[in-house]
């Protein structure tokens, strides 16, 4: 089959075989171009701006977000990258609204939930960050961060009980993170007292 460079498809197409491969420099010259054809496809936007947050140029990737739910304001997963951006730059208010915004668009969004209870961890709002850790956990079981989170939040909260349980099912569930075995750890040695 021949491919249509004056099609959009083509080149979205072309564009997530690049990021696929790992290479963001053409994936988003090849979203580039689908938004040459189509300045309003937010899927390409979208795309665009998770190339450019691979290759650390996060404003980029905050400017391809905001032309995306520009486009389609009820887009939760560019509210989502949005968010994400923001979280990595300690922009905690900006990245608490993203992520409200797509919980509000897809309310069962767990990693959205998930995220905002990490933010609210670290701002020591530890019952609030409970309260989205629980939702995440609500809407899929299976969510490992989630769990990793809610025993972080249950120590900082001295309910140790609950955390080495939330910690236990996270490492059941195959999770290695450092912090997490390490609380399990300190909470061992409390319990043990």
């Amino acid at each position: 089959t021949k491919l249509d460079p004056k099609s959009e498809g083509t080149w979205f197409n072309k564009g997530l075989e690049y990021a696929n491969l790992e290479n963001y420099k053409q994936s988003i010259a090849c979203y580039d171009k689908a938004t040459e054809i189509n300045p309003k496809d937010e899927n390409a936007w979208h795309n665009k701006g998770q190339a450019y947050y691979n290759l650390k140029n996060k404003q980029q990737a905050i400017a391809c977000y905001d032309k995306a739910t520009e486009i389609d304001p009820k887009y939760e997963n560019a509210w989502f990258g949005k968010g994400f951006v923001h979280f990595d730059l300690e922009n905690y208010k900006q990245s608490i609204a993203c992520y409200d915004k797509a919980t509000k668009i897809n309310p069962k969004y767990s990693e959205a939930h998930n995220n905002m209870g990490n933010i609210l961890f670290l701002t020591k709002k530890y019952n609030d960050a409970l309260e989205c850790v629980n939702k995440a956990i609500k809407f899929d079981k299976n969510n490992l961060n989630a769990y990793e989170t809610k025993c972080s939040i249950l120590y900082a909260l001295k309910k140790y009980s609950q955390a080495l349980a939330a910690g236990e099912k996270s490492v059941k569930m195959g999770s290695k993170d450092k912090e997490t075995l390490d609380c399990i750890k300190k909470i061992k040695k409390i319990l043990k007292k």
